[in-house]
């Protein structure tokens, strides 16, 4: 479902290079926001409070980061990882 959906924001927000995605988890969802446009992907476990990160580096995603029927994402204070990728972040106030 993240491929997916990577791929949805990617025909409709792949040009604004400058855009920032907003991240959160909750109720069994992770909700990804760009523009005025929500998507969710269903998963499980907790990613702390909301955040944000770059577009251009989520869809710098490389595709064997999200190949399989389970994708694990870990998040430290700083970053986001995609199995081996990784990205950083900025928290919302």
């Amino acid at each position: 479902m993240l491929r997916a959906n990577r791929r949805w924001i990617a025909e409709r927000h792949g040009h604004e290079a400058d855009a920032w995605l907003s991240v959160a988890f909750a109720d069994g969802l992770l909700r990804l926001s760009i523009v005025g446009s929500i998507y969710a992907v269903p998963g499980q476990g907790t990613l702390g409070d909301a955040f944000e990160l770059s577009l251009v580096d989520f869809m710098a995603i490389p595709p064997t980061c999200l190949r399989g029927s389970r994708i694990t994402l870990e998040r430290t204070v700083a970053s986001l990882s995609v199995r081996w990728y990784s990205m950083a972040i900025k928290t919302v106030d």
